[in-house]
């Protein structure tokens, strides 16, 4: 039994270091439930190994050697080669118009030849939409957690994609150059990378990935159409401690940064 002794008693000390680990990892990401869940565990499982082998009461073996057991069932089970939720693919078979979009509708203007012909197409919106143009809007003095310079910074970040945007598009090159497909789609998620992404990959664009109708700007009413084979699809990290504060203004500041750095 004194193996079995020894086995309780590694396995308890390494259950201590794991927990341990998870609480510094825990501080160091600001996750408060995460730091006292772990101090729980640490506390409780861990003494359970290396306690009860050496206390005087009964039974001691036995108590062993079935905490023993259960360790090892449950590490057999969690390294069992058991596939987990699998990936469904589910290709939508709708697509969008974008003036049907929060975003579209927000920017009608009552009295304009848009506001006026969308909502008489969508007449069950407009009493919604009217709910929400009594607000003060985004941004603005009067909505909840209203602070001037968060604010005021995030609005700094909206307005200067605004003034990137006119460089989105431009005349293709009159000198194309031939190039090889695996070599030109790694250089561009190396370099999306290097510029700051945190995820890029490139997938065959199909009409499903489009919006119907444009519904903002220079394609508003206009039909979207598929003129490009490839997409280029990409993520940006937002800082956790913004986000966590949110609904304050700094959920927006991060959220416009992010907006920014992604142009």
């Amino acid at each position: 039994m004194e193996t079995v002794f020894k086995l309780n008693i590694l396995i308890g000390i390494a259950l201590f270091l794991f927990f341990i680990f998870g609480i510094i990892t825990s501080i160091r990401e600001n996750e408060k439930r995460a730091v006292f869940r772990f101090s729980i565990f640490t506390i409780f499982l861990p003494l359970s190994f290396f306690i009860s082998p050496l206390l005087p009461i009964p039974f001691k073996d036995e108590i062993s050697i079935v905490l023993l057991s259960i360790f090892s069932l449950i590490t057999f089970i969690l390294f069992l080669p058991i596939q987990g939720n699998k990936i469904v693919k589910d290709t939508p078979q709708n697509r969008i118009d974008e003036r049907d979009t929060m975003f579209s509708r927000k920017v009608l203007k009552e009295g304009t030849e848009r506001f006026e012909e969308y909502y008489k197409n969508n007449p069950d919106k407009k009493i919604l939409d009217d709910k929400f143009r009594k607000k003060p809007g985004l941004l603005k003095p009067g909505s909840t957690h209203y602070n001037s310079f968060h604010f005021a910074a995030a609005d700094s970040s909206f307005k200067t994609i605004a003034q990137l945007h006119a460089m989105v598009d431009g005349e293709p090159s009159k000198n194309p150059v031939k190039v090889k497909v695996d070599e030109i789609t790694e250089f561009i998620k190396k370099w999306s990378l290097k510029l700051g992404a945190k995820n890029c990959g490139v997938t065959e664009l199909q009409d499903y990935h489009l919006y119907t109708t444009g519904g903002r700007g220079e394609r508003y009413a206009k039909p979207v159409l598929n003129n490009h084979k490839y997409a280029i699809a990409f993520t940006t990290e937002m800082d956790k401690t913004m986000i966590q504060s949110s609904p304050t203004g700094s959920i927006v500041m991060e959220s416009a940064q992010q907006y920014l750095d992604s142009g």
